[in-house]
């Protein structure tokens, strides 16, 4: 993949917006209709449709924005961007019904199933219709779907079983070696799906049963196959998707409906889903592609795996450290009248920063709090000191009663643990919970970065400049400029300003 595209398209998304005006050019017998959903999100449109401008080449196309009955400026839209159908709804109807809605509309051979969260590489479209117009037995195919860091976010799906289903190619890198996994597919995320009109309208669309949203474009292509065609992705064709930020903010009520149609399409389809023979085939094939995803993050120095059950295995140089499972509920948001905020912070709702004392607890400017993220201090000495730009990744948990101080630009991942009091043991006349305890301050030094599921212990002093490993436990003070990993945390390299070399210390 042309890293330098990747990182322009980012740009394009990012820190140089798109134009406030512009227009598509039209085309009266257009060959491919593209449709996008959209509610509310209007910037987010707006890249999309630059990007779908700038890299859609060599094939004659309509836009139509299925408008949602947006609220923001996205009713406006046809105002500021020109040659573009805007099919509004009168009333929120949600995702299936709305793509139907506008598919009416559609002029084109083919449609184009597509989100408003996706930037494009050049030449994304062309192949795909290559590849449906070149072989009669591809019913539907898509584009293979980038996620923003450049890993592969899926070349198509699986699904069988009672509830087993897996994305082919998740967190891969896009290379030739991939494409050997580049076979049918069970389904192609509706986020880019491509089919003839017509066998659109044989299918029946999108079952209503399915609305607001998820597993339509699942059973879209399970009907699809069922009339003997195939599913693929078209592997030349790169789409970088931004991922579940497309339509509305929902998040809680629309896993609820998430799960509620997944039990509703295995029902529907559990007949093929539990075939013997289906079965053996599929997890053959998973079982290859578990072996390729093994080999690449064994040449990884860190990975995260997302399994269908909700868990995340974290990966160190191949070997598994730590397994948890995503929480469903969050903790309510907060922040105390006491606690200092100096600048812009970005403190996400679900975190949670307690303390007693007036002026306990100072967050510094620029510092950005992750979500299930718990500071609390209960001790009057114990201040809490976070300096300016750091990144406090999501469900730290910080027990201030002995005094944290944490520098400027230190970066911290998930489940880092600082711990500033020691619980007494030695009393044997007396219970555990009685036992008095004693508080220690945790120093840490600007520009460090700890990493996964750490543990700092009171009393611990760790420099300027100095990395933590995930997983490491650190019992001891550690020195400026070192690299640190270990149960006990140990120093394993350390930077030599003479040599101007990271060297191993024996």
């Amino acid at each position: 993949m042309n890293n330098i595209l990747h990182k322009k398209l980012l740009r394009t998304y990012g820190e140089y917006s798109s134009p406030e005006i512009f227009s598509f050019h039209t085309w009266t017998q257009p060959k491919v209709s593209l449709i996008i959903p959209v509610y509310n999100k209007y910037e987010m449109t707006k890249d999309c449709l630059w990007s779908i401008l700038q890299h859609t080449k060599d094939v004659s196309y309509e836009v139509i924005i299925a408008d949602d009955c947006s609220t923001d400026e996205t009713k406006n839209i046809e105002n500021k961007i020109t040659g573009i159908k805007h099919i509004r709804t009168k009333e929120n109807s949600g995702f299936g019904a709305n793509c139907t809605n506008a598919i009416q509309y559609a002029e084109g051979k083919y449609i184009a199933l597509l989100n408003n969260d996706m930037l494009f590489y050049d030449n994304w479209l062309k192949p795909i219709i290559d590849t449906l117009e070149n072989d009669s037995t591809i019913g539907a195919a898509g584009g293979t779907l980038i996620n923003p860091n450049g890993k592969v976010s899926e070349l198509g799906g699986l699904i069988w079983g009672e509830s087993k289903a897996i994305r082919i190619g998740r967190d891969c890198t896009y290379s030739p070696k991939l494409k050997k996994l580049n076979t049918d597919f069970d389904y192609k995320s509706g986020c880019c799906l491509v089919l003839e009109k017509t066998l659109w309208d044989k299918v029946g669309g999108f079952d209503p049963a399915f609305n607001p949203a998820y597993y339509e474009d699942t059973d879209l292509c399970f009907k699809i196959r069922e009339l003997g065609f195939r599913i693929v992705n078209v592997f030349e064709s790169q789409i970088i998707h931004f991922e579940t930020v497309s339509y509305g903010d929902k998040e809680f009520e629309l896993s609820e409906i998430c799960r509620r149609n997944g039990k509703y399409f295995f029902r529907k389809w559990q007949k093929l889903l539990n075939n013997p023979d289906r079965i053996k085939k599929i997890e053959k094939r998973v079982t290859e592609y578990q072996k390729y995803q093994q080999k690449e993050i064994s040449h990884r120095l860190y990975y995260k795996e997302k399994l269908p059950n909700g868990r995340r295995n974290i990966y160190v140089c191949g070997l598994k450290v730590f397994s948890y499972k995503k929480k469903r509920k969050m903790q309510e948001y907060e922040i105390s009248e006491e606690v200092i905020l100096k600048g812009n912070n970005q403190v996400f709702k679900e975190a949670s920063v307690k303390t007693q004392f007036p002026n306990s607890i100072v967050i510094g400017k620029g510092t950005r709090i992750g979500q299930d993220v718990t500071i609390s201090n209960y001790e009057k000495n114990g201040l809490i000191k976070i300096g300016e730009n750091c990144q406090i990744g999501w469900n730290n948990n910080y027990y201030g009663q002995g005094g944290i101080e944490i520098g400027n630009n230190v970066l911290t991942a998930s489940f880092v643990c600082i711990l500033t009091s020691n619980h007494g043991w030695q009393e044997v006349d007396l219970p555990i919970m009685d036992q008095p305890s004693t508080y220690k301050k945790v120093v840490i030094g600007d520009d460090c970065w700890i990493g996964y599921n750490v543990i700092i212990l009171a009393g611990v002093h760790i420099g300027k400049h100095v990395t933590v490993g995930a997983g490491s436990v650190v019992t001891k003070d550690l020195p400026d400029y070192s690299i640190c990993a270990g149960n006990p945390c140990r120093v394993i390299k350390k930077y030599n300003f003479n040599t101007k070399k990271w060297e191993k210390v024996s």
